[in-house]
């Protein structure tokens, strides 16, 4: 038994051996070995197909019907004996092994959608509108396979453009100009197109130079020199496009052939960096044929060019009095655009400046406006963007951009602190009601998060320390969400409400001092202050010892708060030199808005208004939200150093200044300290007072000096 299987395993590697031996036999011969009948059809398709590829169409087609004598129902096999026919020219063989193979085709629905729509280009070629258009409508109806644009060529030059767009009567008028061609040059352009949609620019010059040299006098001469032209784009030899679009130029085209050599030859001018020529075969196309419509590959082009205008050969061209006027605004604004993207805004504002002086039309002078105003905004001209979009707002008051204006303008007033006139802008903007929606969703997600973080953190770090019958479970996060959101809502909901007071109650309203962002903010706090008190005192009833309601002597109550000031005014200006030395920009916080224009405008009451305020009510409820209720709230949950470090984030995030938020966190922290020291609220309150008075009185006194 070990012989047999000895002999067997020698036998099965000699067999081995021997079949490799013939196959590296068969190679060296040259030929690749077809297969015989077991299995072979697909094999004699695939030696075909290289074939093809190789532009061995003879023994292409030779293999192709071998594949069909092994299996006569092949459907594939005539698929591509009929690409081969349609290769060679022989369209009337092409249309019949199309028609065989949709005859074996049975179920395939890919195959069946190619047959369809080789056939339909077949008759094309052969300029059968009628058989043409009902093939392509059918593999059109399948959609599945050829569903991409190297098939279906969505241009007006392309036949299969009126069948995607069910245009039957456009397909046929489409066939009738072709019916100016003889056969033979119809058949050599659809090879051409053909080649040149494939990717194989070489073999369209070839054909191209072949029909010049024989036929050098032909009236069909131009057909074929566009074919080059584009065929040297194609290989980026944009010199030889050139040469050939410059015997085009010489003959007598039609409008739309002319307008397609001049603009080619201005893209193979950008292409060899020949910006200004460029520009003048563009404007020469503006020029000569007014009544042309360019589309968007023109004015893509144009920008790319102005994009490189870096010796300012665009504003030569345009001081030129016969340069196409539209098409001069058009450069301007989008040159100034250019300039715009790339932050040169000075350049920008003069070439705005000097399009609006040139009376342009009111499409162009829209567009010039807004774009001014951005700019201007951008670089912080408050004054002279407000004046730019009221031009827009007086000139074109119905229309979208000044509906946008009118938001712009908005944003403006609330930078400066008059929010009444925010109000009415933003109201006249038509986009209230859409602000009013999203600033509230917005607020109430600010704050839901806010809560998830802190409490999440809490729960993560702190929640083993508490025991089922500790108090802090009296502090639901619940409440902790409602004063957060009440806190980020209630100062903006309360503008809302009053601002419309400024308009109701005229200027007899202001005498007196009483701003609508006053009666706001004084409100806000008096509800934050009552919520946190009611929560504290009658749902959780803590006393006033443990909330810190109470004296520690003149020594806490004074003394201290009058040395944390003054350390408070020394970190003050230590930010200050950073921030100058740093040349960062420190937007207006919303106080800081409200005392410029308090000090601004020179009402005396006012100034009571604001000092009484910011010196007195602010300390007062700012305390007693983020020390008492806040502080006291996250400690329960937490640790001390957590709920100190937690409050006094919030109280920075509460100022609204992103540059100042250290600063914010580091006073924070100082009261906050002060307040887990002291236990007492007292020196916190007159701490933050006597800085708010202290930061008072220096900008009454800079006010006062200018």
């Amino acid at each position: 038994m070990p012989e047999n299987r000895i002999f067997t395993r020698r036998l099965i590697l000699e067999l081995l051996f021997l079949a490799v031996l013939l196959l590296f036999v068969g190679h060296l011969r040259g030929r690749p070995q077809l297969p015989r009948r077991s299995g072979g059809p697909p094999e004699y398709r695939r030696l075909a197909k290289e074939l093809i590829r190789s532009g061995d169409y003879l023994q292409a087609e030779a293999a192709i019907k071998k594949a069909i004598e092994l299996d006569n129902g092949f459907a594939r096999a005539y698929i591509d004996l009929g690409v081969i026919y349609t290769e060679t020219g022989n369209y009337i063989l092409a249309q019949s092994a199309y028609q065989r193979s949709l005859d074996y085709v049975g179920k395939d629905k890919v195959n069946r959608e190619i047959a369809n729509f080789n056939l339909g280009m077949a008759y094309y070629r052969e300029r059968d509108a009628e058989e043409s258009w009902v093939f392509l409508r059918r593999a059109l109806a399948m959609n599945s396979y050829l569903n991409s644009p190297v098939y279906w060529k969505n241009s007006p030059d392309e036949p299969t453009y009126y069948v995607i767009h069910n245009d039957k009567t456009g397909f046929k008028r489409f066939f009738s100009e072709l019916e100016g061609l003889p056969p033979e040059i119809h058949r050599l352009d659809s090879r051409i197109r053909d080649y040149y949609s494939r990717g194989n620019p070489d073999k369209v010059i070839s054909l191209s130079l072949a029909y010049l040299e024989g036929n050098p006098d032909s009236y069909y001469t131009y057909l074929f020199l566009e074919h080059l032209a584009s065929a040297f784009i194609r290989k980026a030899e944009y010199a030889n496009s050139l040469a050939a679009l410059q015997q085009l130029e010489d003959m007598s085209l039609e409008e739309k052939d002319a307008v397609w050599v001049r603009y080619t030859q201005a893209y193979n001018f950008y292409q060899l960096g020949k910006y200004r020529q460029a520009l003048e075969y563009l404007s020469g196309i503006k020029k000569d044929f007014p009544d042309y419509y360019p589309g968007t590959d023109f004015y893509s082009l144009s920008r790319l060019i102005l994009q490189q205008d870096r010796g300012g050969f665009t504003r030569e061209l345009l001081a030129n009095p016969d340069f196409p006027r539209e098409y001069g605004q058009w450069l301007q604004y989008n040159l100034a655009r250019i300039h715009y993207e790339q932050k040169r805004y000075s350049r920008a504002l003069e070439i705005l400046n000097g399009l609006l002086a040139d009376r342009p039309s009111r499409g162009y002078e829209k567009l010039a406006l807004q774009l001014k105003a951005e700019i201007l905004y951008k670089e912080r001209d408050s004054l002279s963007a407000e004046e730019t979009l009221k031009q827009i707002v007086t000139i074109f008051p119905q229309s979208r951009e000044a509906r946008s204006a009118h938001y712009w303008l908005s944003r403006i007033y609330y930078e400066k602190g008059d929010f009444s006139a925010s109000y009415l802008a933003l109201f006249n903007s038509g986009l209230l009601a859409v602000n009013v929606a999203l600033n509230f969703i917005l607020l109430n997600l600010l704050g839901a998060l806010i809560v998830f973080f802190i409490m999440g953190v809490s729960g993560l770090f702190f929640s083993k320390q508490k025991g089922p019958a500790d108090r802090a479970y009296q502090f639901p996060a619940f409440d902790f969400f409602v004063f957060i959101s009440l806190l980020l809502s209630l100062p903006w909901l309360f503008s809302l409400i009053i601002l419309p007071l400024g308009f109701l109650t005229g200027r007899s309203f202001l005498s007196i001092g009483l701003r609508p962002e006053f009666i706001a903010v004084f409100l806000s706090d008096i509800l934050l202050v009552s919520f946190c008190l009611w929560l504290l005192k009658i749902k959780y009833n803590i006393d006033n010892r443990t909330l810190g309601f109470c004296s520690r002597g003149l020594k806490y109550n004074l003394l201290l708060p009058l040395a944390v000031t003054l350390g408070s005014v020394f970190l003050a200006v230590i930010f200050s030199l950073i921030i100058h030395f740093s040349n960062a920009k420190v937007p207006q916080t919303f106080a800081e808005r409200l005392v410029s224009n308090a000090f601004t405008d020179g009402n005396k009451w006012q100034v009571a208004y604001l000092f009484a305020m910011i010196a007195v009510i602010a300390p007062l409820s700012e305390e007693i939200i983020f020390r008492v209720f806040v502080l006291n709230f996250l400690k329960k949950h937490s640790n001390t150093v957590m709920a100190v470090v937690f409050s006094s984030l919030l109280f920075a995030f509460f100022h609204q200044s992103l540059i100042l938020l250290p600063y914010f966190f580091l006073i924070g922290l100082v009261l906050a300290l002060l307040y887990t020291r002291t236990k007492s609220i007292i020196p916190c309150i007159v701490t933050h007072g006597l800085y708010n008075f202290l930061f008072l009185m220096l900008s009454y006194l800079s006010a006062k000096a200018e």
